[in-house]
């Protein structure tokens, strides 16, 4: 009996696939391997969130992050997917905190965003919500 083989849409750095396909622009490859050169992952650390949301809220940098704390505040799937653009994804950062991110960044080839990959710990392209404490979806 032959084994089945996973074929998968992966980051570079997920270990459980056979082989993945790289489906990203030579653009968002030279950002991710700049980001993982120069700004590296976020291993072990609880951000300074009230910073985190000063330096987001500034126009110098795009795409957007915006932050919400209070369920009440939480944004509806509606209201997520017109600030991504499109279909949402929600991925899981180191710190326990939730990003909403356009579930096709890298095809649109949007831009990185930074301060997202930072929290994630890996490229994030495209605007991102990120939800702490009680605005969590679940």
């Amino acid at each position: 009996m032959s084994k089945k083989i996973k074929r998968m849409f992966v980051h570079l750095d997920e270990e459980d696939a056979d082989f993945f396909v790289d489906i990203r622009t030579d653009e968002q490859r030279r950002a991710a391997k700049e980001w993982a050169e120069n700004e590296g992952g976020c291993d072990g650390f609880e951000p300074d969130w009230d910073a985190i949301e000063k330096i987001a809220s500034d126009e110098e940098h795009s795409p957007k992050l915006v932050t919400y704390r209070k369920k009440e505040d939480s944004p509806t799937l509606e209201e997520a997917q017109k600030f991504i653009g499109g279909y949402i994804e929600i991925v899981h950062t180191k710190t326990g905190a939730q990003l909403i991110i356009d579930e096709i960044g890298g095809l649109k080839a949007l831009p990185p965003n930074k301060i997202a990959s930072q929290l994630y710990g890996g490229p994030i392209v495209g605007p991102a919500i990120v939800l702490i404490e009680g605005a969590k979806w679940t």
